[in-house]
């Protein structure tokens, strides 16, 4: 299950009396329920001239737009949809847009660039018509600003996807909430992916990899990589060195690839990836009763022959003796092989 995102209306006061005028802005609702807020106004209490306070990505529960589930329908709170992207990718891609207009230090204007105008220029970035996402019964009138938002993308373009790229150099990434696509690229990273399903890429040097919470799917790539699957169902994929993976709680699939990498599901019913990929891996945790061998690259279970060391179960290939993995157990009798279909 994926985050859902909404956005919604409230009714902006004047004189401390209600007036037809709306405020919008927008809510995460992620998989664990906890919401979360992309909201703009102005820097100071009935302000109308200066400049611009965004808060992105903070609990809706901590930010000025606090309220109640049960008040859903009272500020006009709308499910959105958007063609060609998830929601967690159009929320990645609003809050990098969020950010890099935040940086540009804009000027607030009550009338003509405010809260409203911000939200607009969000949901543009998404490719989308904004017009066509206003909050249920909120026309574009009420939503004062709204229509100008066409002026934040002349002055600062969307970004061209929702993606967090790295560099050469080594660097630590923090997720969020959402689910998102980390590519560390070069350099010998740190990426913690905090909550959401995630998709996270090492690539180039020897990274450490976090999954943490949500079903995430992490690749090594290049270098000797450390993969941490974390809480819920993982597939965790060493590349092309000698890896350690481990699974975490959770059903995870662990693939060491090339080289000689140590896998150890964790907790929970994990499936091993068995391939004729160079280097003898070794499982350290296998159990008969949850866990299994899953054959790739064409592999049959006649293929397969097991021997016992003592110390390790040797699994190797029948025709030549050439061992595949060696896994820390002690009854053969219990290894059992599925097809990779």
């Amino acid at each position: 299950m994926a985050g859902r995102i909404f956005i919604e209306a409230s009714d902006v006061t004047s004189g401390g009396l209600p007036s037809p005028v709306k405020h919008l802005y927008l809510v995460y609702e992620a998989e664990s329920g906890i919401e979360y807020t992309i909201r703009a106004g102005p820097d100071g209490a009935f302000k109308i001239f200066g400049s611009f306070e965004i808060l992105d990505n903070v609990r809706l529960s901590n930010s000025p737009d606090a309220r109640e589930l049960t008040d859903r329908p009272d500020r006009n709170s709308t499910d959105l949809s958007f063609a060609g992207m998830t929601d967690d990718q159009a929320w990645a891609l609003m809050l990098k847009y969020a950010r890099s207009f935040e940086a540009t230090e804009p000027d607030y204007n009550a009338f003509t660039s405010n809260s409203n105008t911000f939200i607009g220029a969000l949901l543009a970035g998404t490719g989308e018509d904004p017009y066509d996402l206003l909050p249920s019964g909120v026309p574009a009138t009420q939503a004062i600003g709204f229509g100008n938002f066409g002026d934040i993308l002349d002055e600062l373009a969307p970004p061209s996807d929702w993606r967090t790229l790295g560099t050469a150099a080594a660097e630590t990434f923090f997720g969020e909430a959402h689910g998102e696509e980390i590519s560390a690229s070069g350099g010998a990273d740190v990426v913690y992916g905090r909550g959401g399903s995630d998709l996270i890429l090492g690539e180039g040097g020897a990274d450490l990899l976090h999954g943490q919470n949500g079903s995430d799917v992490l690749r090594g790539g290049a270098g000797r990589d450390s993969i941490w699957g974390g809480a819920d169902s993982d597939k965790l994929v060493g590349g092309q060195n000698a890896d350690m993976l481990f699974g975490g709680r959770g059903s995870d699939v662990l693939i060491g690839g090339r080289g000689a990498d140590e896998l150890t599901g964790g907790r929970g019913a994990d499936t091993f990836v068995l391939s004729q990929s160079p280097g003898v891996d070794t499982i350290t945790d296998f159990e008969g009763a949850s866990d299994k061998f899953v054959l790739a690259d064409g592999l049959q279970e006649e293929d397969i022959a097991l021997s016992d060391t003592g110390d390790f179960v040797l699994i190797e290939l029948s025709a030549t003796g050439d061992v595949l993995a060696k896994v820390h157990h002690d009854a053969s009798a219990e290894i059992e092989f599925w097809d990779i279909g």
